[in-house]
């Protein structure tokens, strides 16, 4: 699966929904070469999957407190869930691995968080 991206969407973390600038979730699966050494063509089956993803908000900080303390130590997972729209996303295990800030001259504040899932991703919504 490529990355999937939203503009002016929403992310849920540990239960609270927050407005976001926009976010990004990227999932891989490591391919591993099972190729016969005299073949003429590479083979691969699928090894493991993981995925990490980013969020960016305007802060209010009143509003984004609690995500702004979630990434920083200690650090612990929590549920995320990257909307896609009202009905669609993905939800998986995450801890908010890293955090970057930069004011705007015209006095925004943007935080750009890094996620980190653990374990499994669940889509919600498709079918």
């Amino acid at each position: 699966m490529g990355a999937l991206a939203g503009k002016d969407g929403a992310v849920s973390w540990d239960g609270t929904v927050y407005s976001i600038v926009d976010w990004s979730f990227d999932v891989a699966t490591d391919m591993i070469d099972v190729s016969m050494s005299l073949a003429d063509w590479k083979e691969f089956e699928a090894g493991m999957s993981g995925a990490t993803g980013s969020l960016t908000v305007r802060v209010d900080k009143t509003v984004h407190n609690d995500l702004i303390l979630a990434a920083l130590p200690p650090l612990s997972a929590k549920t995320c869930i990257f909307k896609v729209d009202d009905t669609h996303g993905f939800s998986a295990s995450a801890f908010l691995s890293g955090m970057s800030s930069s004011a705007a001259a015209s006095g925004s504040v943007d935080c750009s968080f890094d996620v980190q899932v653990t374990g499994p991703v669940t889509p919600v919504g498709f079918a």
